[in-house]
């Protein structure tokens, strides 16, 4: 089922409702085997991305838009 819904044109939704699963469900299983075909790759943090550090907005700042 996975290797079925990793062809480029097929409808995750309709492989998974084909195989009696939740497209949510082929979803996991089909993350699980892409980061499983990355071997060690994948764990040791070389596919995360940049690293950026956070701050803490000042107290009492709600931000823009976000109330």
């Amino acid at each position: 089922m996975v290797a079925e819904s990793a062809d480029p044109a097929a409808i995750i939704s309709e492989v998974a409702r084909r195989n009696g699963v939740s497209r949510g469900l082929l979803t996991v299983w089909r993350r699980r085997a892409r980061e499983a075909s990355h071997g060690a790759r994948c764990c040791a943090g070389a596919d995360r991305g940049p690293r950026v550090r956070l701050r803490r907005r000042p107290s009492g700042d709600r931000g823009g838009w976000c109330r």
